[in-house]
């Protein structure tokens, strides 16, 4: 508790460095701060460094989540991102050293790539398609659309154009559609098919062939409305509970399953 009997907040420093240390001191002097932990893989180093404060240390920066309620970020810049994200997912303010990224590009890349982890998690807890985004950008084997209100990111695509991708000649491939959760509206799937449909035209491509898991029944009944027929099918069977991430009225289209 705090002198005026408040609950102190629980706070740790994330990197036992140089600058690291600096924040420790810092925390460590502001009589309403509780310095929870400090972090660092060099764990002897973060004992060493959190044992005059009466602190735990702790190899890994994922251990805080529900000990802490913010957090310094001191790590090496090429860090930064990755370990205030994860911070930030599991509800942790976080104060970072600067700069937040290298490059402007890297951070608007990181950016976005945080965005859509923050959609696919909500429809499927670990489902990450960075691996896939990166591959469509840096193999040029199509694009990665947006569908946008405002500064609220309602869904993302990523789609293959014909060449050396999963598109056949004459057609665009959706190899992942969705929705954010929060903003579950089936007039936002039937905008974002429309403005896919959009860019395949400008690129002059007639065909646009997507893929839906049946379980997503919301989706599929959406594509069939807006006029989508069915070219292939594949049976999956199963027995036993239903996966409780496999939410039919979730808008996802995809073929990774």
């Amino acid at each position: 508790m705090s002198q005026n009997g408040e609950p102190k907040i629980r706070g740790a420093v994330v990197g036992a460095g140089h600058m690291g240390q600096y924040h420790i001191l810092a925390l460590a002097e502001i009589w309403n701060v509780e310095l929870v932990g400090v972090v660092d893989v060099d764990f002897d180093r973060a004992q060493r460094v959190a044992a005059p404060y009466g602190a735990r240390a702790f190899r890994d920066h994922r251990e805080l989540a529900g000990l802490i309620d913010f957090a310094t970020v001191a790590v090496p810049t090429e860090q930064h991102f990755a370990v205030a994200r994860d911070l930030i997912e599991s509800g942790v303010h976080v104060l970072v050293e600067k700069p937040m990224t290298s490059t402007l590009e890297e951070a608007k890349k990181k950016a976005s790539l945080a965005r859509f982890h923050k959609i696919t998690n909500g429809i499927c807890r670990g489902l990450d398609v960075a691996k896939e985004v990166e591959i469509v950008d840096g193999l040029a084997l199509g694009d990665t659309l947006l569908l946008e209100r405002g500064r609220d990111l309602i869904g993302f695509a990523v789609v293959h154009t014909p060449g050396v991708s999963e598109a056949p000649t004459g057609a665009l491939y959706v190899k992942y559609l969705a929705i954010d959760p929060v903003h579950k509206r089936v007039e936002h799937l039937e905008q974002f098919v429309a403005a896919v449909e959009d860019f395949g035209h400008d690129l002059g491509v007639q065909r646009v062939i997507v893929p839906v898991y049946l379980r997503y029944w919301l989706a599929y009944s959406t594509l069939v409305r807006c006029g989508y027929q069915t070219d292939f099918t594949m049976v999956r069977m199963q027995k036993g509970k239903q996966e409780d991430y496999e939410d039919p009225t979730h808008l996802v289209l995809d073929d990774w399953r």
